[in-house]
């Protein structure tokens, strides 16, 4: 066996699932691939996560894994048997469980994990012939990838020291992404024993550190992110989420650049705070100094959605970090909700956009920032003239009440210059100011691009529904 996913969604699997799950996936030494969906699955605890920990010590000849931990219900073995059939045991088995409560066939959790034991043992026994094929590149391969998905959960930071001690000893690792938002147990020191792990990783080069609305985690948990990433100066690609949080503030922001800032092989780099309400331009100002020294960055996603104390002046902190950043490929912004940021934010960022000339996909996110206007949506517009290489434009103006036809007749201008365009996305829903005139003359300029292939417009429903530009 090759491959072995298992999902798991909204069913009352316990520690003793795990447990036994546990001992069976240590036999199944030539996997390559294992995908564990537990979404949502509140009666696991630190027991559960200890003895998949042991797990995960025995299958260093793992080539990829994708572990998923977030509710569940019991469980029936027809839709076992059934998702199974027909798949070759040697290569490829798909057992799915996902939300499986309502049935009249139900079988206990041990019954359960037994039927999954025998259809494990049915495939060794049928294995013999690809394994002696596969026995000179199993010596060669490991396990090179793990995503974690503990959403909701109820794991405490013991529960996570167990699970970072099982893959540490992974040293073949190449790429780890950890998925804990919801998770209200989780604290600064469980963070803590996450990073520390992490970083002795050496092969290390992506790492998603996912912990939206995990309400105990300060500022003191960002210190213990940067001090864990500072090493992994070969680290490629890095995502970090900590959104909902109300602890947070620019302190922390300043800790964690002092991390990012080393990290000068980064080719991705994505960092969500939306809804942390204590943040301000001056951590804006933290981040953007890190990002002057990440100059081979391609791929840069940033939120700071609903923070309501960030403003134009951030912005332009941003733009100037931008600047540097002349390899980018992708770009995301999301400053929705931000009331505070004016048509001058606009303005930095129209300017910063005209030394991207290799971006290929541009996604702004304005949504409900009243003050911007027509001014702002004309100077952002003449920085999209220099996007010669621009394929997929998604901008969000939704609740910009002040946009009228004389600013997206300043944004259609300068985008069908762009002849490279595929995909474009513009959301201005609630911007009463548009006319239907408007709307007809955009529909007719975008028929000049010939590669486009997708256009959408995105109005309010009150004047003209929603229609679509082909």
């Amino acid at each position: 066996m090759q491959n072995l996913t298992l999902n798991f969604n909204f069913c009352q699997i316990t520690d003793i699932g795990l447990h036994q799950l546990s001992k069976d996936i240590r036999r199944l030494v030539f996997l390559q691939e294992i995908k564990l969906n537990f979404r949502w699955c509140t009666k696991i605890t630190d027991e559960g996560i200890k003895s998949l920990s042991l797990g995960l010590k025995k299958l260093a000849s793992w080539q990829s894994a994708d572990l998923c931990f977030p509710n569940d219900e019991k469980i029936s073995n027809a839709k076992a048997h059934e998702s199974s059939k027909g798949k070759n045991p040697l290569k490829d088995i798909t057992l799915d469980f996902t939300n499986y409560n309502k049935s009249t066939q139900i079988m206990g959790e041990q019954k359960s994990f037994k039927y999954i034991d025998r259809c494990f043992q049915e495939s060794q026994q049928l294995s013999n012939t690809f394994e002696e094929n596969f026995r000179e590149s199993r010596k060669r391969t490991a396990l090179k990838a793990i995503i974690l998905d503990f959403t909701g959960n109820k794991i405490t930071d013991i529960g996570f020291q167990h699970l970072i001690d099982g893959i540490k000893s992974i040293i073949s690792l190449q790429n780890i992404s950890f998925e804990f938002s919801s998770s209200g147990n989780l604290t600064d020191h469980g963070l803590y024993h996450i990073t520390e792990g992490v970083k002795e990783l050496p092969l290390l080069r992506s790492l998603n550190l996912h912990f939206a609305d995990c309400y105990q985690i300060t500022n003191e948990g960002l210190e213990n992110v940067s001090q864990g990433i500072k090493r992994l100066i070969s680290l490629q690609s890095i995502s970090l989420k900590f959104e909902w949080n109300s602890h947070i503030s620019d302190l922390g922001l300043s800790s964690l650049s002092e991390g990012l800032k080393e990290l000068t092989s980064l080719e991705t780099l994505k960092l969500y705070f939306r809804r942390s309400g204590k943040l301000t331009n001056s951590g804006l100002l933290s981040i953007s100094k890190s990002l002057k020294n990440l100059t081979s960055l391609r791929n840069l996603s940033v939120s700071f959605q609903s923070c309501d104390y960030i403003s134009e002046i951030g912005l332009d902190y941003l733009s100037e970090s931008l600047i540097n950043l002349s390899s980018l490929e992708h770009l995301t912004l999301n400053f929705a909700d931000c009331a505070k940021i004016s048509d001058i934010g606009l303005n930095n960022i129209g300017e910063s956009l005209k030394m991207l000339v290799y971006l290929q996909s541009l996604n702004f996110n304005f949504t409900w920032c009243e003050q911007l206007s027509d001014s702002g949506l004309n100077d952002l517009s003449q920085g999209f003239c220099a996007l010669s290489s621009l394929k997929t434009l998604t901008l969000d103006f939704e609740g910009c009440k002040q946009i009228t036809d004389t600013g997206l007749y300043s944004l259609t201008e300068s985008l069908t210059k762009l002849n490279l365009l595929e995909s474009v996305t513009l959301s201005l829903k609630s911007c009463d100011l548009i006319t239907s005139a408007e709307i007809d003359r955009i529909n007719q300029e975008f028929k000049k691009l010939t590669l486009l292939q997708n256009c959408t417009l995105m109005i309010t429903e009150e004047d003209f529904g929603q229609k679509i530009l082909e």
